[in-house]
């Protein structure tokens, strides 16, 4: 093969290598602190008000949540800080308590949600945009602000739109965010107090 052959070949290689990187997805979008720091972070503990407007109606009060690895626990409360439901999540389905102890059952979080309390929390994806991340499977759009921190992240028919972000150990996680899924369900959290561990 001549000279100029080989180099036509090698510049061919490398173009068709660069176009073969276009597709690639973006790693997912972060708050601000490196990707590796997010690994670690199996469980976390958040206690936060909440408040929530859908379909004409509101709910406003308290949130305090456990994320394991396989499983999530919420306890939402009155603004008086009384139980109102108790939601419960694992490989095996979804459980919801009432304060009258009524107990029901699905085999998701969002659609029991739904189905009792007239809205729901997107459990699937909340525990990484909770993080400031994108959850990961689909695609997503991020937008940041001057500063590099999110701002907004959308993704499966959600939109997050994070406020201040507080120092949690080597982390930087949300202090407040707005989660909306179309026109007819805003949830705010904010006050976002943050225990995280491995």
């Amino acid at each position: 093969m001549r000279a100029s052959t080989r180099c036509r070949a090698v510049v061919l290689g490398g173009l068709v290598l660069l176009g073969g990187c276009v597709g690639t997805p973006a790693p997912r979008p972060l708050a601000g602190h490196p990707p590796a720091a997010l690994e670690g972070v199996k469980r976390f503990e958040l206690t936060a008000r909440i408040g929530v407007r859908y379909d004409g109606q509101g709910f406003f009060g308290g949130l305090r949540w456990h994320h394991g690895p396989n499983d999530d626990g919420l306890l939402l409360l009155s603004p008086l800080g009384q139980g109102v439901a108790r939601i419960r999540r694992d490989g095996a389905g979804a459980s919801l308590t009432t304060a009258s102890q009524q107990v029901f059952h699905a085999a998701d979080a969002g659609s029991l949600m739904e189905a009792v309390l007239g809205w729901r929390l997107p459990l699937d994806g909340l525990p990484y945009w909770a993080l400031g991340e994108a959850a990961p499977g689909t695609s997503a759009n991020a937008q940041y602000g001057d500063d590099g921190r999110l701002k907004t992240l959308t993704q499966n028919g959600w939109r997050i739109t994070y406020g201040a972000f507080e120092p949690v150990g080597a982390l930087s996680l949300p202090e407040s965010m707005v989660l909306s899924h179309g026109a007819h369900l805003e949830i705010r959290v904010v006050d976002a107090r943050w225990s995280v561990g491995g």
